[in-house]
């Protein structure tokens, strides 16, 4: 430990205007690694994959899930749920809090995905009605709102992973039960999640003209 005294002087200055102010979805592209490790395309997709999972399914023990991984490297995931929900919290709908705002660790995980795509479109169909939302670099570029009438239910989310921020590569999967199952826990590794049921995963990646499917243990919402 240094005896020499303390020089105040050499302090940079600082005020408010050096404050960066960042949303949680802007927080998560300046740290990435905090959320995804590593940071590649197979995290984000295991961060929408289990985000879809775990959430409420309005009691059905076995949904599916269909994921497809187009040529360009752009990924949906779409599960046949009744859709996010879209009841009214603090001025916005619970839908557009789970796409993009901090929450319980275990409901962040859509958020992360957008926020680390380059683009990021959600479309829930649920209560009659289709509604949609656009972002691009963890900014959203429309609201979300009201497109259509429907009675299906179920959400669908579309992204690109992102090419600036995941040096770690872009969506390798394999089609492979370990490989699946490692996806759906990449940003939980060592965990024991607690399971409600199971899911059917249909994958389908038009880049090897290849597909399968697997039923795993689905996630309790939350988790």
């Amino acid at each position: 430990m240094s005896d020499s005294p303390f020089d105040a002087s050499q302090i940079e200055p600082f005020d408010a205007s050096q404050v960066e102010p960042l949303t949680f979805l802007g927080h998560i592209r300046k740290r990435p690694r905090m959320y995804v490790d590593p940071l590649s395309g197979d995290a984000v997709l295991g961060s929408a994959l289990a985000g879809l999972l775990g959430q409420d399914t309005g009691g059905a023990t076995t949904i599916v899930v269909d994921v497809v991984i187009e040529s360009d490297g752009s990924a949906s995931v779409a599960d046949d749920g009744p859709g996010l929900p879209v009841t009214m919290i603090r001025g916005k709908t619970h839908a557009e809090m789970i796409l993009g705002m901090a929450l319980t660790p275990g409901h962040n995980r859509l958020a992360i995905a957008n926020a680390l795509s380059d683009w990021f479109i959600a479309d829930v169909h649920t209560a009659g009605f289709q509604w949609r939302q656009r972002f691009e670099q963890g900014q959203p570029t429309t609201p979300f709102e009201r497109v259509a009438t429907t009675s299906q239910t179920f959400t669908r989310v579309r992204f690109l992973p992102s090419t600036e921020l995941l040096t770690d590569g872009p969506i390798a999967l394999d089609l492979h039960r370990r490989s699946i199952k490692d996806v759906m826990y990449a940003i939980r590794p060592g965990d024991d999640p607690p399971t409600k049921g199971t899911a059917d995963i249909r994958l389908h990646d038009k880049r090897s003209r290849t597909s399968g499917e697997w039923t795993v243990a689905r996630l309790l919402p939350g988790w």
